[in-house]
């Protein structure tokens, strides 16, 4: 309360000094002290600066800018996209601002205007690869058809080019634009397929092999796997629309991955109705089970869950993710003995898989479980994810949990380096420097969090943690 009431009182005499400023001069300076805060990750103190800047009209465009930009930096999307929003309907900013905007509406769920954005973007560059794709694929992962992917593009070139960017404009015109069976998409896959990303390589080279299978129910559910598998559910859904096959595996797997589309795009009642149909032509599918036990979890029903996992989990036992859907519904009816024994054999089937191992690893950190275990599945998720800023920070965490905080300083620190703007890892350092007896390093790390939490929920625990500090 303290703090607030401090910050207030600041920003008002602030204010009344920036009044004293005459034109431009006085706001760009303030302006320049804001984006020197942002630079440093002081992202609250930037705000407060970008404000003093509003009684000025000849700031606006600029001041919506940034707002907008700091608010996607501390999570806060709706927020962003109101400044976003602000800067195109003042004529201001041009293609950031939209470019903001979508970015914003996406993450809040709007996708209607996320997708309207980037089409104006695109207007104002026709030849944006990056934004062509951008469209394209959002347009896809929300569902929408070929058909009316070419609707929303109408007008606009397709913008070709060379390097990845190119050769992902290639695999998604062959996956999300033209229709399936189009000669014109075989020859885009072989463009994509021959292009330097080995990711987009191997995407393509999976879309181009399940067009050769035999037969077109064989061929459409192979495709939608494919482009599934990249969530890719517009085209997905297209290619299983109307599917007819006397045969009951190939049905079931239809129906199970119309299933799995339908959940992608939130149409949960119809995606229920779809895995519930898969699971009645073939009792124990694989997909049909996970996509039904996804939606029982997510509605509360966690006994229904794992009733229906541990029987699918039987019938496919070397596959991780159904081990780690059963782990989730067992935690929800509060039985982690079996759950760590679902993630046991999870790990047992995909040992080499960096998601997989943060994500055990997170189970235990997490929860403060098993600190032991979860110093381990810590130690493997640093090794096989290269580094990353998460993996190094739960292992900070599950060393400090063990009473370990002095190794657990250099970890966190590392986190902190790689992911500056994180509010948890700048939480979790600052209770290691707490632990460590180091009491100004620990009230740094905490004001961090204060600046880069815009959600709110740590914000408030480093507010208790800095009152315990005195102050």
């Amino acid at each position: 309360m303290l703090r607030s009431l401090l910050r207030g009182s600041l920003l008002v005499a602030l204010l009344a000094g920036v009044a004293l400023l005459p034109g431009s001069e006085g706001w760009s300076g303030v302006v320049a002290e804001g984006d020197r805060l942002a630079s440093e990750h002081r992202l609250l103190s930037a705000l407060d600066h970008y404000t003093l800047a509003a009684p000025f009209p000849e700031a606006f465009p600029t001041l919506q800018l940034r707002l907008g930009r700091i608010y996607l930096r501390r999570g806060q999307p709706r927020e962003a996209a109101k400044a976003f929003r602000s800067a195109v309907a003042a004529g201001a900013g041009g293609r950031e601002a939209l470019l903001g905007l979508a970015e914003a509406s996406g993450q809040v769920g709007d996708g209607q205007t996320s997708l309207g954005a980037l089409r104006r973007a695109l207007e104002l560059r026709p030849s944006d690869a990056e934004a062509w794709n951008r469209l394209v694929e959002w347009a896809a992962r929300e569902g929408r058809s070929p058909a009316e992917i070419r609707d929303l593009l109408k007008g606009l070139p397709f913008p070709g080019g060379g390097g990845a960017l190119g050769q992902r404009a290639d695999y998604l015109l062959a996956a999300c634009w033209l229709e399936p069976g189009d000669e014109e998409a075989s020859s885009a896959l072989s463009e994509a397929a021959a292009g330097p990303n080995p990711t987009i390589k191997g995407m393509a080279l999976e879309l181009l092999e399940a067009g050769d299978e035999v037969g077109d129910a064989a061929r459409a559910t192979g495709e939608a796997r494919a482009l599934l598998a990249q969530g890719l559910a517009g085209p997905a859904l297209v290619r299983l629309e109307g599917l007819l096959t006397t045969d009951p595996p190939l049905e079931a797997e239809a129906w199970a991955l119309r299933g799995y589309a339908l959940k992608l795009v939130g149409r949960t009642g119809q995606a229920e109705e779809a895995a519930r149909r898969s699971l009645e032509i073939e009792p124990d599918h694989p997909l049909g089970g996970f996509v039904l036990g996804t939606l029982l979890v997510a509605r509360g029903d966690a006994e229904g869950a794992v009733a229906l996992l541990r029987r699918v989990v039987d019938r496919e036992p070397d596959n991780p993710a159904l081990y780690l859907e059963l782990a989730g519904a067992l935690i929800d009816l509060g039985d982690y003995g079996d759950a760590q024994k679902a993630l046991d054999l999870a790990v047992q089937a995909a040992p080499e898989s960096p998601e997989l191992r943060l994500a055990v690893a997170r189970f235990y950190v997490d929860r403060q479980y098993r600190f032991e275990t979860g110093l381990a599945e810590a130690r493997e998720a640093v090794r096989l994810t290269g580094g990353s800023a998460e993996a190094r920070g739960t292992l900070a965490w599950a060393l400090h949990l063990l009473g370990r905080s002095d190794e657990a300083l250099v970890p966190a620190r590392e986190a902190v380096a790689v992911g500056p703007e994180s509010p948890l890892w700048r939480y979790r350092l600052g209770s290691i420097y707490e632990a460590l007896g180091q009491r100004d390093r620990a009230r740094e790390q905490y004001q961090m969090v204060e600046e880069l939490d815009g959600a709110g929920d740590l914000r408030q625990r480093a507010q208790a943690a800095l009152a315990d500090l005195g102050l």
